[in-house]
């Protein structure tokens, strides 16, 4: 054995060891948060994610930290078990991770659980469990306000019951809309467009404001003129579903994913008596005097006045309200005819029946296309027996083919039957508004029919030239030569 030099021995061991710089830490300076960040992007490996994590830990204490170093084991191994286990990783329950969610679940506000039920069965990290419920927390006092705001409000529970209902039906499953309460009764269902709360919260706006003024209008008639001639209104207002759909694709995939069959073509607005929902579709917004948008509003009110009819009509003193109580078409479609008639007048909405498009349409009818006016009396309260009607009617005819004149008489049938109506209300000073407004109170209370318009209209049926007299008045308003009162729809006292 050699010598050894104890001072030189003493020294070494005194000295501390030096660092293995192949066992350097993986973390550059456990401050310089920038240089962190930089190393945790950098990595390829989950387990030298798990190693930075384990390392950042152990020298700082921050579990924040070490949680971003598994989330990026995560995301590059998304099955890597420490990774899960280091981040509490386990499957969303709502009934267990939203505390009071099974209270509300069943409710009429149970629509304002979707984004919760949205993530059962997800994978969530503690700190994203931690996120979810703090947004339960918040929407829970939502809820809460929302089921204080609807009890005894017959309008919004019937909203928010048609909002839950939607989640599982065809078509509406993957629809995005908001609802506008402010338009009541009319509660507007809206599809959204855009990627962004900007862009949709633009056209939900953009919908309140333009069909704001037209609803309001047009509410004002109903309750001035189609309410009391029901036998016995409803005591409170009803409710009315209504969609406005994007625009013409939409409309077409809700009749075939929904309807399972397709609209008619040029089709803008329908009403469906089972669900009784109103429906449209509406691209244009922004301009209020385009023609699309004036044709589509009015078809949308002649459709809500379809439901108006269904909420009035009855036939046992208001136990029970059903548009099949009235029994012939002629006054089915020819009041909601008569009633979608409200226009814009400068910057107010105005009931103007001289400026429906139908109008138009008679005014370049083929002459002698039509059904005449006894027979269209006639027809029963079914679309399929106008069909036959056009058909007899159109065989007889010379002027057109037979094909084309079906469609020209079933068109004009709304046109003559919404024209006999505002004859009658405004020819010759109104002087024959008791006789219409006595035959709709007769329909709406069942005692309608082809009997009650034979009696009620003998005199005015038994004129020879009476379509003559009736054309004579569209004539005059469009050649401007009879100038009509701008007046809200009234109407005139009953007969005792």
């Amino acid at each position: 054995m050699g010598d050894s030099d104890p001072a030189a021995a003493a020294t070494a061991a005194a000295a501390p060891a030096q660092p293995d710089a192949s066992r350097a830490s993986p973390l550059p300076n456990l401050f310089d948060r920038a240089g962190f960040d930089a190393k945790l992007a950098s990595l390829t490996s989950a387990a030298d994610a798990i190693v930075l994590g384990d390392e950042v830990l152990h020298r700082t204490g921050e579990q924040p930290l070490a949680d971003r170093c598994s989330a990026r084991a995560l995301e590059i191994d998304p099955a890597n078990a420490t990774a899960k286990k280091n981040l509490d990783v386990r499957k969303v329950d709502p009934q267990r991770d939203f505390p009071g969610l099974d209270e509300i679940q069943g409710s009429p506000q149970t629509w304002m659980l979707r984004s919760f039920f949205s993530l059962k069965g997800k994978e969530l990290s503690r700190a994203q469990r931690v996120v979810e419920l703090e947004r339960w927390t918040k929407q829970r006092a939502l809820i809460d306000a929302r089921i204080a705001e609807a009890t005894g409000d017959p309008f919004l529970d019937k909203v928010d019951r048609i909002r839950t209902s939607l989640a599982t039906k065809p078509y509406f499953e993957t629809f995005e809309y908001d609802v506008i309460e402010s338009t009541r009764p009319y509660a507007l269902f809206v599809e959204l467009k855009g990627n962004n709360l900007t862009e949709r919260d633009a056209r939900r706006a953009a919908v309140e404001e333009v069909y704001g003024p037209y609803l309001a209008a047009y509410d004002r008639s109903i309750h001035d003129y189609l309410w009391p001639l029901s036998p016995a209104p409803p005591k409170d207002d009803p409710a009315f579903i209504v969609f406005i759909l994007l625009d013409e694709s939409s409309y077409g995939r809700f009749f075939s994913e929904f309807e399972g069959s397709s609209g008619h073509p040029g089709m803008r607005a329908h009403y469906t008596p089972v669900e009784k929902w109103c429906f449209t579709y509406s691209p244009e917004l922004e301009n209020r005097r385009d023609p699309d948008f004036i044709e589509g509003t009015q078809s949308l009110l002649h459709e809500i006045t379809h439901a108006w009819v269904d909420r009035l009509a009855t036939d046992d003193n208001g136990r029970s309200y059903k548009i099949s109580n009235v029994q012939t078409h002629w006054f089915n479609e020819g009041i909601a005819e008569w009633m979608s008639c409200h226009f814009l007048d400068g910057d107010a909405v105005k009931f103007q029946p001289w400026k429906s498009g139908r109008m138009d349409e008679i005014t370049h009818r083929p002459k002698g296309v039509r059904i005449p006016f006894k027979a269209a009396f006639h027809v029963a309260s079914n679309a399929g027996y106008l069909t036959a009607e056009a058909a007899t009617f159109a065989k007889e005819q010379k002027v057109v083919d037979e094909a084309q004149a079906i469609g020209i008489m079933q068109s004009g049938f709304y046109a003559d039957m919404w024209l006999w109506i505002f004859w009658l209300e405004y020819a010759d000073g109104g002087k024959n508004r008791k006789l219409f407004q006595e035959y709709a109170r007769r329909e709406l209370a069942g005692r309608g029919g082809t009997e009650a318009c034979d009696k009620i209209f003998a005199d005015l049926l038994a004129r020879p030239d009476l379509e003559a007299q009736v054309d004579a008045f569209h004539d005059a308003i469009v050649k401007g030569t009879l100038k009509l009162p701008d007046r809200e729809l009234t109407l005139e006292q009953q007969s005792r």
